[in-house]
């Protein structure tokens, strides 16, 4: 069956938000343990929960990670972080998408001017393949996350 960490995990990395908040709020052991800075491990390509609340644009949990002191410039195996996550979807038809994941970048731009440790959001970061967000936003049709 799985503990309810996993259950929020797997939620969390599959994209269903809905799913994962019930469950992060249900169980508050999660919150208390959750590191949203550490690895889910070679298997995951080394992403971390804010990677993953990125890559699938679920505003309230990049905001909560946000503010539990998640480091959006943390890479994974790919040279990717979390501005690479937002920017890396296939938008469709789906106008809604591109707001949601340019309010998505907003939050993380935020983490800048936020941070306690004087780093800079890693916005222009290439990842292995030599692309930025930017690159991804533009490519992935994210015409708000580009204005951003």
């Amino acid at each position: 069956m799985g503990s309810s960490s996993s259950k929020f995990r797997k939620a969390l990395q599959r994209g269903e938000g809905v799913e994962a908040m019930h469950i992060y709020l249900k169980h508050p052991d999660i919150k208390r343990n959750l590191d949203p800075n550490n690895s889910f491990g070679v298997n995951h390509r080394h992403n971390t929960a804010l990677h993953y609340a990125a890559l699938h644009g679920i505003k309230a949990f990049v905001r909560e990670f946000l503010e539990e002191r998640a480091n959006p410039n943390i890479r994974n195996e790919l040279g990717q972080n979390s501005f690479h996550s937002i920017c890396l979807t296939n938008r469709g038809t789906e106008g809604s998408v591109d707001k949601t994941r340019a309010e998505c970048l907003t939050n993380l731009l935020k983490w800048n001017w936020s941070n306690q440790d004087e780093a800079t959001a890693e916005i222009d970061a290439k990842d292995e393949f030599g692309n930025t967000p930017l690159h991804y936003a533009a490519r992935s049709g994210l015409y708000h996350c580009v204005q951003v």
